[in-house]
């Protein structure tokens, strides 16, 4: 798979995700959040800070490979 091919994929992906991240961060604010156990408030709120991580990590490779892809053009 070339590399324009691949920076496709992971801006899909990392939407994808985005929609998700935005939905549980308004999850973890509304009144609903409290009432779940503390063990899944905890779980919940690292799952948010995971997402986070992961999506910080397909921006660094998407930017990485576009860096390459400008580099190899000029």
């Amino acid at each position: 798979m070339n590399k324009q091919k691949v920076v496709i994929k992971l801006l899909e992906e990392r939407t994808s995700l985005d929609v998700k991240r935005i939905k549980l961060k308004c999850f973890i604010k509304s009144a609903d959040f409290n009432n779940a156990s503390e063990h899944q408030r905890r779980m919940l709120r690292l799952q948010q800070e995971t997402m986070d991580v992961y999506s910080k990590i397909l921006n660094n490779r998407i930017e990485d490979l576009l860096g390459d892809l400008y580099y190899e053009t000029h």
